[in-house]
C-alpha cells in the first residue's frame, strides 16, 4: 500500500458523510453494479465506518455494523452475531495498491472482539475480478449466488446470420473500465492519441473476423467516444488487414499529425464493425493509411495486433480487467527512450 494512506475508523462528522456521499457517487457514475445509487446521510449513518485517506483526502471507505441471525442458516446458527459489511469502494485512480484490502482488514481486526463471521453480498457487473479480490486476496469463503439471464433481450443478427445475444451493458461498463485503468497507468497528456484495435467476433465469443456484430461495435463506441472526448485524448480505430490495417479518426488529428488519407470505406466484411461504426460517428472522419507509430495509448480487444501504430517504448499496463465481453483485452502506452550512460539522470514514467 501507499506509504501515504492511512486507514482509520472514523466517526460519522459532516466532513466524513459528505466525503462518503461523494464517492458514492463516483461509483454510481461507473456502472459498476446492478442496481447501486449513490448514498444519503440515512444509508451510511448507523453503521460503523472505516476511512482510507491520502493526507487529508478520504480515497476508499467500508462501512457496515453488527447483526444477529433470526432464523438458521447452512453457514450460521440462529442467534450468532456477525458483521454485515454494506460497502467498500476506493477511488479508481488509487486502484491495485493495496487499500481496499487494508480496509477489509481494517474491519476484520476492529470486530474480531464481537464476531467470529464477517459477511457481504456485491451485484458486481465483473464477477470474475471481484471474486479472485474476495476469494484469494481477502481469503473470505464463498456462500451463495442470485444469477440471471436475460430471456427477453432482443437478439443481435451477426454478419454470418447467426443468431447472437449481445450484453451491450457489459461490453459498455467494460470499456469504461479499461479505459480508466489505461489513463490511471498512462496519465496522458491532452491531445494524446489512443489507437483502438477491435475484433467484435471475439467480443461476441466467435472467432476473429468470422461474425462482425453492429450491435457490439455500437456499445464499444457508446463507452469510448464520450471518454475520449472527456479526457482531452484522440482516437485512431484500425481496420482490419483486408483493409491493410488503415485506421478512422477525424480530419484535425490525422493535420495534427500530418497523417495520410486513403480512399477507401470500410464496411462489415473489410475493415469490419467497429472500424466502420467509428466512420459513421466520429466527426469529420477521415481513414488514414497509418499513424505513423506516433499513437502513444493502444486498446486492443479481441488480438487484433496495434503494435505497429505504437511509438516505442510500449509499456503493457496490467489491469483487473482482462476481457470486453469475451474478447481478450490488452492494454498499453508508450514512455519515452532512457538514453544515456552510466552517469545519466532520468525522469520517471
Amino acid at each position: 500500500m501507499h506509504p501515504n494512506i492511512t486507514i482509520q475508523e472514523t466517526k460519522p462528522t459532516r466532513d466524513v458523510l459528505d466525503a462518503l456521499i461523494a464517492l458514492s457517487k463516483l461509483w454510481e457514475a461507473e456502472n459498476s453494479c446492478f442496481g447501486y445509487r449513490a448514498n444519503t446521510d440515512a444509508d451510511i449513518l448507523g453503521n460503523r465506518i472505516f476511512t482510507a485517506r491520502d493526507g487529508d483526502a478520504i480515497v476508499g471507505y467500508a462501512f457496515g455494523h453488527a447483526e444477529t441471525a433470526k432464523t438458521v442458516s447452512s453457514v450460521l446458527p440462529e442467534g450468532t452475531t456477525f458483521f454485515e459489511l454494506e460497502e467498500l469502494y476506493v477511488r479508481p485512480e488509487v486502484r491495485n495498491n493495496g487499500i481496499g484490502l487494508a480496509l477489509l482488514q481494517a474491519v476484520e481486526e476492529s470486530v474480531r472482539s464481537e464476531t467470529d463471521r464477517l459477511f457481504l453480498s456485491t451485484a458486481t457487473k465483473d464477477a470474475p475480478t471481484i471474486m479472485r479480490f474476495y476469494l484469494n486476496k481477502a481469503g473470505m469463503t464463498f456462500w451463495s449466488a442470485r444469477l440471471f439471464k436475460r430471456l427477453d433481450c432482443p437478439s443481435q443478427t451477426d454478419a454470418t446470420g447467426d443468431s447472437e445475444t449481445v450484453d451491450a451493458d457489459r461490453i459498455r461498463s467494460d470499456v469504461e473500465t479499461a479505459f480508466a485503468e489505461l489513463l490511471r497507468a498512462a496519465k496522458p497528456q491532452p491531445g494524446a492519441l489512443l489507437v483502438l484495435g477491435c475484433s467484435t467476433s471475439e467480443i461476441i465469443g466467435k472467432q476473429i473476423g468470422s461474425a462482425s456484430s453492429e450491435a457490439a461495435a455500437s456499445a464499444v463506441m457508446d463507452a469510448l467516444l464520450p471518454l475520449c472526448s472527456q479526457n482531452g485524448l484522440s482516437l485512431a480505430v484500425q481496420g482490419c488487414e483486408h483493409i491493410n490495417r488503415a485506421l478512422c479518426t477525424d480530419r484535425e488529428t490525422a493535420q495534427r499529425l500530418g497523417l495520410s488519407e486513403v480512399a477507401v470505406e470500410p464496411w462489415l466484411h473489410a475493415g469490419g464493425a467497429c472500424v466502420t461504426e467509428a466512420k459513421r460517428r466520429i466527426q469529420n472522419a477521415i481513414m488514414v493509411e497509418d499513424v505513423g507509430s506516433k499513437a502513444t495509448l493502444g486498446m486492443d480487444v479481441g488480438d487484433t495486433l496495434i503494435g505497429m501504430h505504437l511509438r516505442p517504448v510500449v509499456v503493457p499496463v496490467h489491469t483487473t480487467c482482462k476481457t470486453v465481453g469475451r474478447a481478450n483485452l490488452v492494454l498499453a502506452y508508450s514512455r519515452p527512450k532512457y538514453i544515456g550512460g552510466p552517469r545519466a539522470h532520468y525522469t520517471c514514467f
